[in-house]
């Protein structure tokens, strides 16, 4: 929440249980603190109440141009407004780390989690690695309830979004790409609706 939307008021709903994931967020306002009388929230609850308010995703800007990426440079950022058209909608297998920016154990992670982009890029048509800032970024999908810590990985398989699975691969191996990523594989290979495999090193 940036200065100018302070105040931000919302109601929150905990559907799995108060705490968990995922939830839904709706927005009453956002640095508007001349709303903030009884009759306007009583209204605002009243009509959440009756279904009235739409849900409210938050989204940061666009980091990164799909069809302008290039895997060599390793796995591709998305935002909360991308996440139906890049991974739900999408007919590959899709792998997404949700990361922390300021969670060390994310920022270890992100160097194998770009090198496993750039060594399966050949299987760009089946098989997509993204990464999503869960700080700014609200995903609204049954797998999020696994969700207790940074970073989180999923995947989410070609035909079968909605049955996405949470991948775990030993953060003990961070410090040997090579260990780290043939552990990976040999998760996700089970997973995966096509063929994946990963190229040598450069």
């Amino acid at each position: 929440i940036k200065a100018g939307e302070i105040p931000t008021v919302v109601i929150v709903n905990w559907t799995n249980g108060l705490g968990q994931r995922p939830y839904q967020l709706y927005l009453h306002s956002q640095g508007e603190p001349e709303r903030l009388t009884v009759p306007e929230l009583q209204g605002f609850g009243q009509r959440f109440l009756r279904g009235e308010v739409t849900q409210w995703f938050r989204s940061a800007p666009v980091v990164d141009d799909p069809v302008q990426h290039d895997s060599k440079s390793g796995a591709l950022e998305i935002v909360g407004s991308q996440f139906q058209r890049l991974v739900i909608d999408d007919q590959k297998d899709v792998l997404v780390m949700f990361f922390a920016p300021w969670c060390g154990f994310s920022k270890r992670m992100q160097p194998r989690i770009d090198e496993l982009a750039r060594r399966t890029r050949q299987d760009y048509r089946y098989f997509a690695v993204l990464k999503i800032d869960d700080t700014c970024n609200d995903v609204d999908h049954p797998v999020m309830t696994r969700l207790t810590g940074y970073p989180f990985l999923a995947f989410f398989p070609a035909g079968k979004k909605a049955a996405a699975e949470q991948i775990r691969v030993d953060g003990r191996l961070l410090g040997d790409s090579e260990a780290w990523l043939q552990e990976a594989m040999t998760k996700l290979q089970p997973l995966a609706t096509h063929s994946i495999s990963l190229m040598s090193a450069d």
